[in-house]
């Protein structure tokens, strides 16, 4: 097991008043911690920018379809990605969930297809 420390909070602050698009870094998707602070990045411009990081496959699955209506509606206050033991990554995070403060430590399936990483399903 690894253990990365990523904390985004002053990424997330600098991309929330950028507009609605999102362009990722050349290494978005070389690491399963990439993919995953890549996708909070983008998520913190547009939920809709993050979905570049989650496959396709997964996008059209049922209950990531559920999961996705839920967080859309969360504000990430901060996400730190802790560590990956493959397929999954541990994030803690500090969010908003209609008005009220959490925190929680969650993970998510990450999946290395034709050499990039891809998220597979989301924290809820």
């Amino acid at each position: 097991m690894r253990k990365v420390n990523l904390i985004l909070v002053p990424i997330i602050m600098l991309f929330a008043g950028c507009g609605a698009s999102y362009t990722p870094s050349a290494d978005a998707q070389d690491s399963p911690e990439n993919v995953v602070k890549s996708f909070y990045e983008a998520f913190a411009v547009s939920p809709d920018s993050a979905l570049q990081f989650v496959s396709a496959e997964a996008q059209e699955n049922e209950k990531f379809q559920r999961n996705w209506e839920e967080i859309q509606t969360w504000e990430f206050t901060k996400v730190e990605v802790v560590e990956f033991s493959d397929p999954y990554v541990t994030i803690d995070m500090e969010v908003i969930i209609d008005g009220e403060a959490d925190s929680a430590t969650d993970e998510a399936e990450v999946e290395e297809i034709d050499g990039k990483w891809w998220i597979v399903s989301i924290p809820t």
